[in-house]
């Protein structure tokens, strides 16, 4: 009987043997077949964009780079002849002057200046150590450096300046001007300093820039126009990026709000006579005001 027991446990275990199999060890587990690939070869690298070349070097760009050039130019303004004003001229001394006569909290404004005739000649603004310049005065040809690429001017602008108001960097003064220089080292700017860094680095390309004063949506604004092959494209410089450039300039025709009053290079300065809103920046409602000479 015994005997019996026995030999029907042993049949169980032998049975349960074939139905379940024996457990494996650790070390016939590590042998199962593994993928075709390790882990680390399934994640793929992609090369780094342009962008973030810039990006890089501009941390850099302040303490690596040779930094030259001048400040803010002093000079003259000459009155184009088409105005018949006789080529009548003026000079910054006689803008510094006026300009002291007033009390210290006007001083710090972007003014407009008429020829003997009446019409509206020059503009000049308040630069932050050195009292009124004119307009085309603060575009030096300064670059920060050399590209061949030409959206990294107003990829780099965007990302190097943080727009600051005026009365935070200069308390108690209303609107004040930097050279691009000045902008580039400080690292920040408010709207008319975004577009003369961009407009002075274009221009230094061989670009047709030029620097807009007027309004957007109700607000004083400054911004960037570039005429090329009978074009007008429109940069806003204070926008910001992110880590990809806008690889196309927008045409000044298919952005609204924008009302252009005056514009200038480092050379000449144009009035708007004609429509407020106008997308036009070459036609004939744009009037040649003035030549800057040093």
């Amino acid at each position: 009987m015994q005997d019996r027991l026995y030999a029907m446990i042993l049949a169980c275990l032998i049975l349960a043997g074939l139905l379940f199999g024996e457990p494996q060890s650790a070390q016939q587990q590590q042998q199962r077949p593994q993928p075709a690939w390790p882990p680390e070869q399934v994640v793929r690298t992609f090369p780094a964009r342009e962008e973030d070349s810039v990006l890089q070097s501009l941390q850099q760009a302040g303490s690596t780079r040779e930094l030259f050039g001048s400040e803010a130019r002093r000079g003259r303004i000459v009155a184009a002849s088409s105005q018949g004003a006789g080529g009548a001229s003026m000079t910054d001394e006689r803008v510094r002057s006026s300009v002291a006569a007033m009390l210290p909290e006007r001083r710090s404004y972007t003014y407009s200046w008429k020829s003997a005739a009446g019409q509206l000649v020059a503009m000049s603004a308040d630069h932050a150590v050195d009292g009124h310049f004119f307009v085309q005065g603060f575009l030096t040809d300064w670059i920060p450096y050399e590209t061949q690429r030409w959206w990294e001017p107003w990829f780099a602008t965007a990302h190097k300046l943080r727009y600051r108001y005026d009365h935070q960097r200069y308390p108690g003064r209303a609107d004040v001007w930097q050279t691009a220089r000045e902008s580039w080292l400080q690292g920040s700017g408010d709207c008319e300093d975004h577009a003369l860094l961009l407009a002075d680095w274009l221009a230094s390309h061989g670009e047709d820039a030029r620097v807009v004063l007027g309004e957007l949506n109700g607000s004083g604004h400054a911004w960037v126009v570039v005429l090329r092959d009978g074009q007008t494209y429109l940069l806003e410089a204070t926008r910001k990026f992110g880590r990809r450039a806008l690889r196309q300039y927008p045409l000044a025709s298919t952005l609204a709000g924008y009302q252009p009053q005056a514009m200038f290079n480092r050379d000449s300065l144009w009035i708007n006579e004609g429509a407020t809103m106008t997308t036009r920046y070459d036609d004939e409602r744009w009037r040649l005001a003035s030549h800057f000479w040093q």
